[in-house]
């Protein structure tokens, strides 16, 4: 019997070792200062408080601001101890922050609780019946797509040799109007043509200034090049690439975002409730002459 107890506690023990073995593996220590230590959990708890998630791929593929991270938080809990030592933990201020802070951060999750446990409804459906109640919400403008080349006015280039210049270039595009994106990368002076070669993508009319969006918008065929136009940045030549009409979205186009609009609302709704479920709890006393004296109401 005594030897079997042996073998039980041997067995415990080795599980244990192993137990702690693996822990230390799939959490190393990242940093240590005498009895700070930083392990990967730390990090990962740090990296899920304070990137949010669509950024975290590529913050993880930054060595910089990973290493950052870490020393970051190294900084965080060092100070804290020399701060400690001194006691300021204890000063009546600091602990009132901290104990705001836990109470806040206790309530946000208390609300995430009361979401995940809420009856959610069919987001799918409401996002269907909001799209048939009013479908108009989802119509479309007419859109076109266009490239441009811009030509300034400035101190050194009057407008007159300005509207050469660009008179000048539409000479060249006509002759070839497949070298469009050549001549934007060389000569439009928008800062963005250097990486669009001078394509603005599809626009609605109300995107642009007038008279860019009426000499766009005139064009018929694709390929068309419009007059020299004036706008207040300078001189543009346009050149029509597509065009959408006036439509519709399916409710598939606009499906994703009605949902999420409606978890948002179902979300808020249900803080809603809840803090006004803890707001009108009975037995609430307040002090009503102490706290008009706040306000300087009462003498």
């Amino acid at each position: 019997m005594v030897i079997r107890t042996r073998f039980v506690q041997l067995a415990y023990l080795i599980i244990l070792l192993w137990s702690a073995e693996s822990y230390a593996a799939d959490n190393p220590v990242l940093l240590e200062y005498d009895d700070i230590i930083i392990r990967k959990n730390d990090f990962d708890l740090m990296i899920e408080t304070q990137v949010p998630p669509e950024a975290r791929v590529n913050f993880l593929q930054d060595n910089k601001k990973v290493r950052q991270m870490i020393g970051d938080l190294f900084v965080i809990r060092k100070m804290a101890k020399e701060a400690r030592a001194v006691k300021l933990h204890q000063r009546t201020d600091i602990e009132f922050k901290r104990s705001f802070q836990e109470d806040r951060l206790l309530m946000e999750e208390m609300l995430k609780y009361s979401l995940a446990n809420a009856e959610h409804p069919d987001y799918e459906q409401l996002a269907k019946e909001e799209y048939l109640a009013d479908n108009e919400k989802f119509r479309m403008p007419e859109e076109v797509r266009a490239s441009h080349i811009l030509i300034k006015i400035t101190p050194e280039r009057d407008e007159s040799e300005a509207k050469k210049l660009a008179e000048n270039l539409r000479k060249k595009i006509l002759k070839n109007k497949d070298g469009f994106a050549d001549l934007a990368a060389e000569y439009s002076e928008d800062p963005s043509a250097k990486h669009n070669l001078g394509d603005l993508g599809f626009f609605t009319q109300d995107k642009m200034v007038k008279p860019f969006a009426d000499a766009a918008f005139a064009m018929k065929q694709e390929g068309d090049i419009s007059d020299v136009i004036k706008t207040q940045f300078g001189y543009h030549i346009i050149q029509l690439s597509g065009r959408r009409e006036a439509r519709t979205l399916e409710f598939e186009q606009v499906k994703a975002r009605l949902i999420a609009e409606q978890k948002q609302k179902f979300a808020s709704e249900i803080n809603r409730r809840e803090v006004e479920r803890v707001r009108s709890l009975e037995g609430i006393n307040v002090d009503q002459i102490a706290v008009s004296k706040i306000s300087g109401l009462e003498e």
